[in-house]
């Protein structure tokens, strides 16, 4: 008489969260007369080629994410394993990008990007891709534009999933000269002469 050993779990699947696009594994470790098999199941529903005591998931989509389990078996039955549960963490997304602007100096300027994702998100601005000292906010206020202030500007937006920047925002402070011509852009303040002979524009007080 041979006494057959059933099968016993000894250590379940654990649930997991990750990031989309990384790649999960679960696994179990299970005792009992061999040979074992092993079906894995998503939501209730058997895993077509999942036949191991691994199952690995890549490149994970969020159609990943519910709840797994897995079926041992032997000649004496089969058992069940407890249920692990894949979340997937929400990646950042850019809604709103930061706006190019032309200010005059002593202008406010204020630059601001609207995102998307998991909590906790943290930010910071960069000019001419240099870290700006304290804008870690989701918006950048400069509130006396002078030339010094004129670049590029980016945000890096990070979370758990990962970092993005946003797009590049020019900025350009403008400089008024004696030559302004039409097109030129007038700040708020300065009287402008037109000579409509020489269709020119030229500013000659500032207040």
């Amino acid at each position: 008489l041979t006494m057959l050993e059933p099968v016993a779990i000894e250590t379940p699947p654990l649930s997991q969260q990750a990031c989309p696009g990384e790649e999960v594994s679960f696994s179990i470790i299970a005792s009992g007369n061999e040979p074992l098999s092993y079906q894995w199941l998503k939501n209730g529903e058997p895993i077509a080629d999942a036949p191991a005591n691994t199952l690995s998931l890549h490149a994970i989509t969020v159609e990943d994410a519910g709840i797994y389990t897995c079926e041992v078996s032997n000649a004496c039955g089969t058992l069940a394993s407890e249920e692990a549960t894949l979340e997937l963490h929400v990646p950042l997304a850019v809604l709103t990008q930061p706006l190019a602007q032309n200010v005059c100096p002593g202008e406010e300027l204020i630059l601001s990007v609207e995102i998307s994702g998991e909590e906790p998100i943290s930010f910071q601005w960069k000019k001419d891709g240099t870290d700006i000292l304290d804008a870690t906010d989701s918006s950048l206020t400069l509130d006396n534009a002078s030339p010094e202030d004129e670049g590029i500007y980016t945000c890096e937006i990070s979370n758990i999933c990962g970092s993005i920047a946003s797009a590049e925002a020019m900025v350009k402070v403008i400089m008024l000269s004696a030559d302004a011509g039409d097109d030129e852009l007038i700040c708020p303040g300065t009287t402008y002469q037109i000579n409509a002979s020489a269709s020119s524009n030229h500013p000659v007080e500032s207040g």
